[in-house]
């Protein structure tokens, strides 16, 4: 039968071929005896040393085919390797565990295994591949390792992480050695042209396509480069923020110590920045790195004491708010992005809402145009609010004289252009505006303290928008709430109480009295009040303890309020004052018709609609 590499074989006991002995009778003689029992003593003698030497051949037989099997085993592996339809990681945990499991099987071989490996692994062919790995990947443990002296891999990162970081190394080494080979070819292609210009026009044309293309081919390198900086940037200022906190809880070093030191880490990263602004743009670097600008500077401040911890936490937050942005490492968002002085003070919570639309937005507005702030998309209308709730904390930031704004002119300006573009949207896209929710956004943009703000601070609406948003606002929001608000009211009946006709049984219950509930129009059992610029529907007197008129007041304080107060508010901010009920009288008889009566005065003082 065949054996295995890690079988065993029985060796049995010799046999021998003896014919038997017929039986003869005893014999008495001594010395015959004796003469039997040496031969016995020697046959016995031989057949052990024949067993002994059979079972050291049969050994040596094993060990022989155990390690011819794992040799041939290991040269397997490292051809697999090579030939790339193998990891070596793969290959050299299947290696690992035959190696264990000849050692388990046959422990006395373990020199001889561990002499078997070391020699297979220096040699050519057989086991170095297995080793030492392929070519490609000793070039990538080579790269891993400047990957992380080059500040691009840091500890925490999962393998997955790593790869990604030295693919972004590659992709930038290789795009700058290309960038420097095409710069050098289009400029020994620029001295021959100019040679070949003097002496015919057609050299002209293929200077002129050659310059082309070379520009086509430094654009797209330009590209490449920008793609690698953007996959280091947040790395890196992860570890910028890490060395300058540790700068900062040092508490040998004076104050005047730490801004020193925060500044020498700024000038070097500003310093390694130098070698990629030629090529990827100085004003793309600096706007992918404005993030690292503001962390310096914040954290200077607070070292040097002219900012408190909270205003410091605020722009930190801000800036990596933006630096996390899903799309900030895009380069048509990455500059924009970094330059909005409106985003500056606004919260971590409301930047994690910018979306790239909100961002060609923006890029449109500093271009000088606008867009539709009253698109019925709720995509459009999410976007929307989230503008305005920067430009709201703009505004609050500016009227508190916040050192978060560091830039007050250029922030006014910007705002100024941003507050403009959303009121002249609405007047331009005047006609798409069907429902009056659909300029809900902008309504409570100017029924809000904030815009009222902005009017006291100096803010303007350009002319030609102030002309016509009131225009616009009374057509599309008023003219449409208003016959819905005036109908609700005309049409709110409220139990105010029950009948009992005992005479007349009830259709419903035989042998019961019939019960009439008695209802009254909403006018005749409640009255509203305006104060403070807050309109209040109440029960009149006499009713204020009666359950269905209190709950018919809580419905119309829910529904019909908030409607007619951002209308009166929205229109006094336009004026720039806070006269709203000059505003709430001139809109009352659109909202609930004429009064049927004059005004009531109640026990405090304030006046309530008669009706």
């Amino acid at each position: 039968m065949a054996q295995g590499i890690f079988e065993t074989q029985d060796v049995g006991a010799p046999q021998f071929n003896a014919s038997p002995q017929q039986a003869v009778a005893p014999v008495s003689n001594a010395g015959t005896v004796a003469a039997v029992g040496q031969g016995l003593t020697q046959l016995l003698s031989t057949g052990l040393g024949m067993y002994v030497n059979n079972q050291k051949q049969e050994a040596v037989k094993q060990k022989n085919q155990a390690t011819a099997g794992f040799a041939s085993y290991i040269t397997q592996l490292n051809a697999a390797v090579d030939q790339g339809s193998l990891k070596q990681t793969d290959a050299q945990r299947l290696q690992r565990a035959k190696f264990n499991q000849l050692i388990a099987n046959h422990p006395e071989m373990t020199e001889d295994l561990i002499q078997l490996n070391s020699g297979l692994a220096k040699s050519a062919g057989l086991g170095d591949t297995l080793a030492q790995g392929t070519a490609v990947e000793q070039q990538y443990q080579a790269d891993l390792k400047k990957a992380t002296a080059s500040g691009w891999i840091h500890a925490g990162m999962t393998a997955e992480q790593q790869q990604q970081q030295v693919d972004g190394m590659r992709q930038q080494e290789h795009a700058a050695q290309q960038m420097d080979f095409y710069g050098k070819q289009l400029s020994i292609q620029n001295q021959k042209l100019s040679l070949q210009e003097k002496t015919a026009n057609i050299a002209n044309a293929n200077a002129q396509r050659a310059n082309a293309v070379m520009e086509a081919k430094m654009k797209t390198n330009q590209l490449q480069v920008r793609n690698g900086l953007n996959s280091a940037v947040q790395s890196e200022y992860d570890r910028q923020r890490a060395q300058i906190t540790s700068i900062q809880q040092n508490a040998v070093m004076t104050p005047e110590q730490k801004v020193n030191a925060i500044t020498e880490l700024q000038q070097q990263f500003q310093s390694q920045l130098m070698q990629y602004r030629g090529i990827a743009g100085s004003d793309y670097v600096d706007g992918l790195t404005k993030p690292f600008g503001d962390l310096y500077k914040a954290s200077s401040d607070l070292a040097s004491g002219k900012i408190s911890a909270d205003v410091y936490q605020h722009q930190i937050d801000s800036a990596q708010a933006k630096a996390l942005l899903p799309f900030a490492a895009d380069p048509k968002y990455a500059t924009p992005l970094a330059l909005a002085k409106t985003l500056g003070p606004a919260g971590a919570s409301v930047i994690n809402r910018v979306t790239p639309q909100l961002m060609d937005k923006y890029d449109e507005i500093m271009k000088g145009y606008n867009y539709n702030p009253t698109s019925n998309s709720a995509a459009d209308k999410a976007d929307t609010k989230t503008h305005t709730d920067i430009l709201k904390s703009t505004i609050d930031a500016l009227s508190s004289k916040s050192p978060i704004v560091d830039d007050v002119k250029g922030t006014q300006s910007e705002l100024h252009q941003h507050v403009n573009a959303i009121l002249s949207g609405t007047v331009d896209f005047a006609s798409s505006q069907k429902t009056p929710n659909q300029l809900n956004n902008v309504m409570d943009f100017l029924a809000s303290p904030q815009f009222l703000k902005y009017k006291q601070l100096g803010g303007t609406v350009d002319e030609s928008v102030s002309a016509n948003i009131e225009n616009v606002i009374g057509t599309n929001y008023t003219d449409k709430l208003s016959p819905v608000i005036q109908q609700a009211w005309k049409d709110a009946q409220v139990t105010t109480g029950f009948t009992v006709d005992t005479a007349k049984k009830s259709q419903y219950n035989v042998g019961f009295a019939n019960v009439e509930q008695q209802q009254s129009a909403a006018d005749g059992a409640l009255e509203y009040t305006f104060r403070n610029g807050s309109l209040t529907f109440r029960p009149k007197k006499g009713y204020e303890g009666n359950p269905a008129v209190i709950a018919k007041a809580s419905d119309l304080n829910q529904k019909i309020s908030p409607l007619v107060n951002k209308t009166v508010r929205a229109a006094a901010h336009l004026e720039g004052n806070e006269d709203f009920d000059k505003q709430f009288k001139r809109y009352e008889s659109d909202f609930f018709g004429e009064s049927n009566s004059n005004p009531t005065t109640t026990n405090n003082g304030a006046e309530a609609n008669g009706r």
